[in-house]
């Protein structure tokens, strides 16, 4: 977290969406409900700003598969069905063009995170009610619910990557409508959008360089 320049140390500050979080949660605890349903736990993996939030049932028997250590994936075990490695490599082709490509995934956690949020009371209410007949099939419908929410997370977050990879490529734009990348009238990929540097590195560009890259004038 410590640096040094010309000698003098200094610190970086540290976020509380650190890039190395391996998972968050917020608890969410209802003592009003009965225990099945009141306890849940909003997961992502990964660093808060690029997680999706997702309802984990506190009953729920069996984990989803993508957040196990599926093919013996770990810190240094890379696996395509891990929702981890998914999440972090996604994270990572962001860092770099934060301010390009971040908008891409809002658009992704907002419309998964709002379709959670507002089907949440009627997944409860149909578990309230088969906990009045049956409490094993209550928790198995919770259970199935957790696992479906995250199995569908993760495979978003995968197109996802895919998108960014194309729509980003060697630094440039690829042109998108309605979802769909453009073509031209001949069925040919649409020209690129060329975004180049920030105006701040090409002015201190320039004054590092001064005349030597100047366009001679006509």
């Amino acid at each position: 977290l410590n640096f040094k320049v010309y000698g003098q140390e200094y610190f970086n500050e540290r976020p509380i969406s650190t890039q190395q979080s391996g998972f968050v949660f917020v608890a969410q605890m209802r003592a009003n409900m009965p225990d099945p349903i009141g306890g849940v736990l909003w997961f992502g993996v990964d660093d808060a700003n690029m997680a999706v939030f997702t309802p984990v049932y506190c009953c729920a028997t069996k984990a989803p598969i993508c957040y196990t250590r599926v093919d013996g994936a770990d810190y240094i075990t890379f696996s395509w069905n891990s929702a981890f490695w998914i999440f972090n490599w996604v994270s990572n082709m962001v860092y770099p063009r934060y301010d390009l490509m971040i908008g891409d995934v809002r658009e992704a956690q907002k419309e998964m995170e709002t379709t959670f949020n507002n089907a949440q009371q009627g997944i409860e209410e149909m578990a309230a009610k088969l906990l009045e007949k049956d409490k094993n099939a209550a928790i198995d419908f919770l259970t199935n619910y957790t696992n479906m929410t995250a199995q569908s997370t993760f495979d978003t977050w995968k197109q996802l990557g895919t998108f960014l990879i194309v729509k980003y490529n060697d630094g440039v734009v690829k042109r998108v409508k309605d979802g769909q990348f453009e073509r031209n009238s001949i069925g040919q990929p649409a020209g690129v959008l060329r975004p180049g540097y920030p105006k701040e590195f090409l002015q201190e560009y320039v004054k590092q360089t001064g005349d030597r890259y100047k366009v001679p004038q006509e």
